[in-house]
């Protein structure tokens, strides 16, 4: 069976917490997060003081190149 969606943001906190350099884990966070909620595309937006950033994404293969459209969900932590 398929991890549970809470497996899985546990898998992904202890990866962070281990790596010495999470700037590297977030590509492979984000196709993992992707996955598990079976989404076409997982963005990681920051808020900085010039503005909101697009820190990193994964995308389905076949969804690779330009943009038509997108649709934004946010979680507030």
């Amino acid at each position: 069976p398929a991890p549970s969606l809470l497996e899985v943001f546990a898998s992904i906190v202890a990866r962070l917490a281990a790596s010495p350099a999470v700037g590297e884990e977030v590509p492979r966070v984000l196709e993992t997060l992707r996955e598990a909620v079976d989404a076409d595309e997982c963005t990681l937006w920051l808020d900085g003081p010039n503005g909101r950033i697009r820190a990193g994404e994964a995308r389905r293969a076949a969804l690779r190149g330009p943009r038509l459209a997108t649709v934004e969900m946010q979680a507030i932590v």
